[in-house]
């Protein structure tokens, strides 16, 4: 099995051919764990988890308007999962219905507020120094740009060499 068991569509769990209403059902995962903070199968161990995405009901909700649609991209019945047309005009309408501060907020990613980097780490707002690739480094400040980084790995240990044995049809 190849990925996150929790985020698995239950039809992939059932060894069943899967199609576009299994992602579907996986973004109704990640939808559920960006409003709720918590995956809606998560549990202990691998088996648990499975167990609960091919035959449990979500343990995470989201009130509102989006968690209905969670809902309903979240049932085991891939047949029953809205299509992605129905899904986009669902979400626009979610969109369209909210408050105009929060529209803003949906369609305009605010950035998010920076503290002041700690003395001695660069002053840009990335709290690092640029590096001579146009890179920033975080943590430290970057090498001057004259100056090379040598990487040095452990030498090979020197090994006496070692008389060939004969092969069992050589031998006398």
């Amino acid at each position: 099995m190849v990925g996150s068991a929790e985020y698995m569509a239950p039809e992939r769990l059932r060894d069943q051919p899967a199609g576009p209403a299994s992602d579907l059902f996986s973004l109704g995962v990640t939808l559920c764990f960006l409003a709720s903070g918590q995956t809606p199968f998560a549990r202990g161990d691998l088996t648990a988890t499975a167990f609960a995405v091919a035959f449990e009901p979500p343990s995470a909700h989201v009130p509102g308007p989006l968690g209905d649609v969670i809902e309903q991209l979240l049932d085991k019945d891939p047949a029953m999962r809205p299509s992605g047309a129905h899904l986009a005009d669902a979400l626009r309408a979610i969109v369209d219905g909210a408050p105009r501060a929060a529209q803003a907020t949906l369609r305009q990613p605010v950035p998010p507020a920076r503290e002041p980097a700690p003395h001695g780490y660069g002053d840009d707002r990335r709290g690092g120094a640029p590096h001579r690739s146009g890179r920033h480094v975080i943590g430290r400040t970057a090498p001057s740009p004259g100056s090379r980084r040598r990487i040095h790995w452990p030498r090979p240990v020197a090994r006496s060499p070692r008389a060939p044995t004969p092969s069992p049809s050589s031998r006398p």
